[in-house]
């Protein structure tokens, strides 16, 4: 290789540093060391991680990160500035961590670990020229990000920094206040004249309106009172679009509210779960994820007690057990009777102090316009008798019975000081539901609103926890029941359909404890970093960490958690280097499929923890995978599930002969008989449609490309936020329809959701490669070999390097890149094409002939027109005049 191959390539740059570090230092050094690191850990940290960031270096006050993404790159920025905002708040000024931060996009050359040239030069200047908690970014950056994310900027002119030859327009995002930093609650953006409502009936005749915003995987919200579907918006707007980025939010005005019927019977706990599956049902939806807010919690834990296959997750905010009429507290059920009463007198007065005792215990931070706008809600909700009908039948709430029955994972949020509702309400709901997440953040209003900095955290939160995997829709009573894991102390948890893995807490050799900190955190890093994987089944950290410090025997932990791997490991310091070992463990047998270690000099301890995260992770899922395959390979024939066929699909597929698509084909044809909306064997099915002609065993190639990019559909529809399934179908249709815009956006997103999948980051490369740019393909492959050099598709991601270097006139690193490929894989026509082009441009007759002979054989039928009208005209000139001067025919 030579040495001009990693020396230069475009990226995103961000460089921040601390403001007025050297006061800080000098007020208290130690106290200011301790906080940055604090920072570091808890809040910058983990921002780069979710928006894949990666740390070139760190000063004492500041570091330079590269991105991949511009968009990312902003909306890390934002976010990190956004958090620290609310951090500060309890902070003394004097006191404060205050960052500054420039953005760029140019060209950057790489030095072993570091990074120059202009890219990093003028975002460093514009890092020098920010406001304090602001951005400023160059005008690159302000025109890749100005139409795709919802940020205001001020424009702050053309500038000349220092050292920087030319001028450069700059823009300053200044960070005043959250609802115009938030990249995703900037403005209620949404056009709500256009939202679709539509009815439905409950089984009682009750009709009930909903709608749907976004989309992607649903997201339910289970009625509840104050919803009118054509005014909430005015005040919860801001809120819906949050529960909406990337998903599909659905919505409905309960029976008696807003565009539902007002004038009802029944108006019970039990009537608003009929409603609930009525919405349900008219949505046609099979599986989704569940917020309930306040009483609309006891209804969302009710129907996920009674349709545990349906609900993936469940949200609880602000919400209790039980009403004031079940807590045993006569003061409370006399405050309450009197205050329905209330209600029914004055809910409709002209005179807004009766409604304004209800909406300051609701919302007490509301601003002047909010109070306006809610009060204007509360009176075209309902009518005064409604609402005091609504306040007794809360009072009767009571599901404690059904807490410990709630198998679905659960997240309960509650604002600590809130003014309506105590937190130990939601305590109890924690408590009771096995293995509940509880966050407790600080706010008194009790849902979100726009401008709360408790409403960012809060969806903060909301984004963390549907990011995690969750049990996958069984489809008979069977597997209902085997999705339920309810524990028992002497049978162990029924295994999940996917591959399922426990990860547990390291154990600390050093004899160090400050090195505790650092081996929790990199588990947990580890443990959030596998759950982006969407074939995989990860245990959360508290179940995981019940084991911490115990004396374990792996097969009984696979049989306590319900899972077939355990990984564990153990971290050893020793001077300045540390030592992290890691294995992983089939638990059934005790069979180690992967074992390594890794020795680090201790520089800077959360690069390394970032580092060891990303390269456990993503060495995982490949292992996983061949473990897999080798275990369904001893299994029945007629005991086969879907999930079996598509693993015995697998090595048939990875063969790359006619024989093995043909039957690897009829494997993912037999698992979709089984189960219609098994993504990976539809994934499958489109990679292997869309790879027939190139191998050149198509009969038809227009009806297999259809057939691509028809199963390439069908698997989003299942997944849409699956990030293989985004990737590949990106790649598709970059491919087969030039609609670059879509298919970069695809891959872009594939990639921000896992950033640790070297088969997203491969798919990026081809896509970019199709669209004819060079230097982020190069880049991407990169990554992807870096993430997973023994991936089992790697012969695919090399021949991405080797066409990306032909074009580059980097003729012997392609060879020796196609030469890779061929190794891994000899029946890969793609990688002869490349080494023959390579070749030749090299004037290597013998080895040129040779090339081209073997990819003869292997497509007889191969001709450069042909190739070039279906698909190959991507490849740019040069590569095809290669093709032409390797003598293949015309």
């Amino acid at each position: 290789m030579t040495n001009e191959r990693a020396e230069r390539r475009l990226a995103a740059i961000l460089a921040a540093d601390v403001v007025g570090y050297s006061r800080l230092m000098g007020i208290d050094e130690e106290g200011t060391l301790t906080a940055l690191k604090a920072v570091r850990r808890d809040a910058v940290d983990p921002k780069l991680g979710t928006y894949g960031g990666r740390v070139v270096k760190t000063t004492g006050d500041g570091l330079l990160v590269e991105f991949a993404s511009v968009v990312q790159a902003m909306r890390c920025a934002v976010a990190i500035q956004e958090v620290m905002r609310e951090r500060n708040g309890s902070v003394p000024e004097p006191r404060q961590i205050t960052f500054r931060i420039g953005i760029h996009v140019g060209d950057i050359i790489i030095d072993e670990n570091d990074i120059f040239g202009d890219g990093v030069n003028i975002a460093a200047r514009l890092e020098q020229i920010a406001s304090p908690g602001g951005i400023a970014i160059s005008n690159r950056v302000y025109e890749d990000v100005c139409d795709r994310l919802s940020i205001e900027f001020d424009n702050g002119g053309q500038q000349q920094l220092k050292n920087i030859s030319r001028p450069v327009q700059v823009w300053h995002w200044p960070g005043k206040t959250a609802a115009k930093a938030n990249p995703r609650t900037a403005k209620n953006s949404y056009d709500w004249s256009n939202q679709k409502i539509h009815f439905c009936r409950a089984p009682d005749g009750v009709r009930l309106a909903y709608a749907s915003i976004g989309e992607g995987p649903a997201l339910v919200k289970a009625g509840g009172f104050l919803s009118h579907l054509q005014h909430d918006y005015k005040i919860w707007g801001p809120s819906f679009l949050q529960l909406s980025n990337g998903r599909q939010f659905v919505r409905y005005d309960a029976r008696g509210n807003g565009l539902s019927d007002w004038e009802v019977k029944d108006l019970s706990a039990e009537a608003w779960v009929t409603d609930l599956e009525t919405v349900v049902e008219a949505t046609r939806l099979r599986r989704f994820a569940l917020i309930g807010y306040s009483q609309g919690c006891a209804t969302a834990i009710a129907y996920a007690v009674k349709h545990p296959e349906r609900v993936s997750h469940l949200i609880l905010y602000g919400g209790f057990a039980r009403g004031p009429f079940a807590s045993g507290d006569q003061q409370r059920e006399q405050n309450t009777r009197a205050f329905a009463t209330l209600m029914k007198n004055g809910w409709q007065s002209d005179n807004p102090a009766f409604r304004q005792i209800f909406a300051t215990r609701m919302l007490p931070d509301m601003n002047a316009q909010q109070a306006r706008d809610f009060d204007q809600l509360l009176k075209e909700t309902c009518t005064g008798e409604l609402a005091e009908r609504y306040q007794l039948a809360v009072g009767d709430i009571d599901v404690r019975h059904l807490l410990a029955k709630v198998t679905t994972p659960t997240l309960v949020i509650h604002v600590r000081d809130d003014a309506m509702i105590p937190q130990a309400g939601s305590r109890e709901l924690a408590d009771g539901i096995a293995g509940a997440e509880f966050v407790s953040i600080p706010g008194r209003n009790h849902v979100p609103i726009p401008g709360d900095p408790t409403a960012d955290r809060a969806f903060e939160e909301i984004d963390r926890f549907l990011s995690k995997a969750s049990p996958q829709s069984p489809s008979d009573k069977t597997a209902i029941e085997a999705a339920t894991y309810v524990t028992s102390s002497s049978v162990g948890l029924t295994l999940p359909d996917k591959p399922s893995i426990a990860v547990l807490p390291f154990q600390n050799m050093s004899g160090d404890p400050e090195q505790d900190y650092f081996t929790d955190g990199m588990v947990e890093d580890i443990i959030t970093a596998l759950s982006r994987f969407k074939s995989l089944f990860v245990i959360a950290r508290n179940s995981s960490f019940t084991y911490r410090r115990k004396a374990v025997d792996i097969k009984q932990v696979g049989r306590e958690l319900g899972v077939r791997y355990v990984l564990e490991g153990s971290v050893r310091k020793s001077g300045t280097r540390l030592r992290i070992s890691g294995q992983l463990i089939e638990a059934a047998t005790g069979a180690h499929i992967w074992a390594d270690k890794f020795d680090r000099e201790l520089n800077d301890i959360f690069a390394l923890q970032d580092e060891i995260t990303e390269r456990v992770a993503a060495i995982i899922e490949p292992n996983i995978t061949r473990a897999e395959i080798e275990r369904v390979a001893r299994r029945r024939p007629d005991s086969l599930t879907a999930y079996d066929l598509y693993l015995r699909a697998l090595p048939r597929y990875y063969a790359m002969s006619e024989q093995g698509f043909e039957e690897a084909i009829a494997l993912c044809s037999r698992a979709l008989e089984s189960d219609p909306r098994y993504s990976a064997a539809v994934r499958l099915l489109a990679d292997m449609h869309g790879l027939r002609p190139a191998q050149g065993w198509s009969k038809d190639v227009k009806s297999d490309y259809a057939d691509a990019m028809r199963f390439g559909r069908r698997a989003l529809e299942i997944d849409g936020a699956d990030p293989d399934t985004l990737a590949m179908f990106g790649r598709g249709l970059a491919a087969f329809s030039n609609d670059y815009d879509t298919a970069k956006g695809m891959v872009d997103r594939a990639v921000a959701l896992n950033p640790n999948s070297a088969r997203a980051w491969s798919e990026r490369g081809w896509t970019y490669r199709y669209m004819k740019k060079a230097d982020v393909a190069f880049l991407s492959f990169e990554r992807a070999i870096r993430l997973s050099p023994v991936d089992p598709k790697l012969y695919d991601t090399l021949t991405g390097v080797a066409s990306t270097l032909i074009i580059m006139g980097r003729d012997e690193e392609a060879v020796e890149n196609s030469r890779r490929a061929l190794a891994l894989n000899a029946r890969f026509t793609s990688a002869y094409r490349c080494l023959a082009a390579a070749l030749a441009y090299l004037n290597r007759e013998a080895e040129t002939k040779e090339a081209a002979t073997a990819l003869l054989e292997i497509e007889p039928s191969f001709r450069i027109s042909a190739w070039a009208n279906y698909g190959g005209q991507w490849q740019g000139e040069r590569f095809l005049e290669g093709l032409r001067l390797a003598g293949l025919p015309e």
